[in-house]
Order: C-alpha cells, then structure tokens, then sequence
C-alpha cells in the first residue's frame, strides 16, 4: 500500500511563494512526487493556514488564494471534529508539543497516515505512529 502522506501548510505555500524560487521549485516537486504516488491528506486546519498567510504574508491576491485553497480540497481533507481536537489536546500534554502541531499529528492519525511532511516539528520523530518528515532537508 502507498504511505499515506499528511502535508503541513508551509509546504504548499512554498508553492505560491515567489519570492524564493529554490524552495517553491522544490516545493513543487515534491507535490508532484507525491501525488503520483501516494495518497495526500490535509486538514481544515491546514486550508485555513493557506489561506490566511497566502493572502497576508505573500500578498497572493484573495480570489487568486481562494481558488488555490479550492484546488486543494481536491485532497483528501479531514475534518477537525471534537474527537481531534480532544486527540489533539491529549498529544500536546502527553508528547509536550504544541496544540498547532499536536492538532496536525492528531489529524494525520485519523487519517492513518504514515507521514506528515512539515518544517515545524523535529524530522524523523514518530509521534503516535506518525513519522514527521521535514522533505526540504
């Protein structure tokens, strides 16, 4: 069976990211490496964070960030229920992460991924079954 791969935020904004070329080439790479052959999830979470930082901190015009974030949904998305955040919390006290983190880690489980691609954690820990993979590195 494929991995199944959860992607953090950053790694799709790197994509919309003009003002450094090397990363978002390399951003882009590895979404194409991975939606070729792996199943891609994401979360509520993770669709909010695009938007928002798209639109504020790279000036990606709204619509433009709009219609990025609905070509995401085209991934399978996860829903942030009571059950994950209540996940969620219990990871960020058990595992002294973030709640941020500690969200996206819950989320990935419920998703029974095997990877979640990010910046923001340490590479190569294993939080619940999760493997954190920093794919820039």
């Amino acid at each position: 069976m494929a991995d199944r791969v959860f992607i953090d935020s950053n790694i799709f904004l790197y994509a919309l990211d003009k003002s450094d070329s090397q990363r978002r080439a390399r951003s882009l790479e590895l979404l194409q490496s991975v939606a070729r052959k792996n199943r891609i999830f994401l979360s509520t979470q993770v669709l909010n964070e695009v938007y928002a930082v798209a639109v504020r901190k790279l000036a990606v015009e709204p619509l433009n960030a709009k219609e990025f974030v609905k070509k995401l949904q085209e991934f399978d998305v996860i829903i942030i229920s009571s059950e994950v955040i209540e996940s969620a919390i219990d990871c960020s006290i058990l595992h002294r992460i973030s709640y941020w983190d500690a969200l996206m880690v819950a989320a990935a489980e419920s998703a029974k991924c095997d990877l979640l691609w990010t910046e923001d954690m340490q590479h190569g820990a294993e939080v619940r079954g999760v493997r954190v993979v920093n794919p820039f590195l």
